[in-house]
């Protein structure tokens, strides 16, 4: 598993962070303001594994801030799927609910509404 700020993503990431990880990776480099926020890879995923204390180190300073955690899956807002409104997104989570919010967006990839998308798109994965 890697966490990568955002504007540390490019392009070529996008097979492991996703395409809109990547896709707001390539703006921040391009000079658009892109609000701040980081990226985690599922290449190596354990969720019981540190990840919230992994999250908290990196961003423990953003304590008042709210947080917004959106998918990035491998395959989305590709060429020929967008995943619009498939995936959850969960907004405004406090520093106790961080793990809990990865791991609910993480969970959404598996959800049925995904898995039927994915299905009639032909796409297995």
């Amino acid at each position: 598993m890697n966490i990568r700020s955002l504007s540390g993503i490019r392009a070529k990431d996008a097979p492991i962070f996703g395409a809109k990880a990547a896709n707001l990776g390539e703006l921040i480099h391009n000079g658009f303001r892109v609000p701040g926020g980081y990226a985690i890879s599922l290449d190596r995923y354990d969720p019981i594994g540190g990840i919230f204390d992994m999250i908290m180190r990196i961003i423990g300073v953003l304590e008042m801030c709210p947080i917004a955690v959106r998918s990035s899956a491998i395959g989305e807002d590709g060429d020929g799927m967008s995943f619009a409104g498939i995936h959850d997104s969960i907004l405004n989570v406090g520093r106790a609910h961080i793990g809990e919010a990865v791991e609910k967006v993480r969970n959404s990839f598996y959800s049925e509404l995904a898995m039927s998308y994915r299905k009639d798109a032909g796409n297995t994965d």
